[in-house]
């Protein structure tokens, strides 16, 4: 059901942004932007559910909690550079939207770097 609500809000979103376009340029911008505001918000509002799920799995298999962290942070990041690449590109600025997803690629590479050292010691390990 959540996933019809964020759809209708993004068609009509887009709908109004459309009709706008023709009459008042500017604005059909801050339309678009308002409904990705509308449904990053309504996404946020459902992450303490994620979490929560997050945390019942943990319980079954023994992993640290670092882990879970830093795979929302990825999630987070990976979420926040297509949003804002995306809506660059929409607003015709391709070459910053390309430094944008360049710049989340390598915060993800930033970011994983504890679990791909972790990775290696186990392999160091077993050898």
């Amino acid at each position: 059901m959540d996933m019809i609500k964020v759809a209708v809000i993004g068609i009509i979103g887009a709908l109004l942004a459309l009709s706008l376009k023709n009459a008042k340029g500017e604005f059909h911008l801050y339309v678009s932007l308002a409904a990705c505001v509308l449904i990053m918000l309504y996404l946020a509002a459902r992450l303490s559910g994620i979490v929560s799920q997050l945390e019942i799995m943990s319980q079954f298999v023994t992993i640290d909690g670092e882990y879970i962290v830093i795979m929302l942070k990825m999630a987070g990041l990976t979420y926040i550079a297509e949003f804002s690449s995306s809506l660059c590109r929409d607003m015709g600025y391709s070459a910053l939207a390309v430094q944008i997803e360049n710049f989340g690629k390598l915060s993800l590479l930033y970011v994983s770097c504890p679990v791909v050292v972790r990775l290696l010691k186990l392999v160091g390990e077993m050898l």
